[in-house]
């Protein structure tokens, strides 16, 4: 595989896109979505088509995954890519989150509201994420709300 040096990152758009992904979560019901940098397939290497995480937030490193809710947009990295975060991701729309110490279930158990209904791609996540993620909004009275479209998908030009 040919690795570019080339930069691809654009957090330039990430308020207006976060606002536009609100306004479509609203209409589904749901109270949050996660955006894992993910395909159907799991892989390592996602092809560009697949790459939601990096047109909503710029993040462009290969582990992350932003939850976003009608309050916060949250992207959770691992220590290698702390730096990264930082100068790929608006600040003012996105804080910094630990995807090892806080994953996104952890996050939704502690901080999530009562109730909370997080809406997800099945295509993109493990049954294993699934059920973490079940369990720990369980424990708040929410639920994961299986989506029949990925609304980035839709929002995505």
């Amino acid at each position: 595989m040919f690795q570019s040096f080339e930069v691809t990152s654009t957090p330039q758009f990430g308020k207006e896109r976060t606002t536009a992904l609100r306004a479509a979560l609203a209409t589904l019901g749901v109270d949050g979505f996660l955006v894992p940098r993910a395909d159907e397939f799991q892989g390592e290497y996602v092809p560009r088509s697949s790459e939601r995480l990096s047109w909503l937030t710029g993040f462009t490193g290969s582990a992350g995954v932003a939850l976003v809710t009608q309050r916060e947009a949250i992207v959770f990295v691992d220590g290698r890519y702390v730096t990264q975060l930082k100068e790929q991701v608006d600040g003012s729309v996105f804080t910094g989150g630990d995807l090892i110490g806080e994953p996104p279930h952890v996050w939704l158990e502690r901080h999530g509201s009562k109730g909370f209904r997080l809406g997800i791609d099945p295509w993109l996540h493990t049954a294993a994420e699934v059920r973490r993620l079940e369990k720990a909004l369980a424990a708040i009275g929410g639920s994961v709300v299986l989506l029949d479209h990925n609304p980035l998908d839709r929002l995505w030009a």
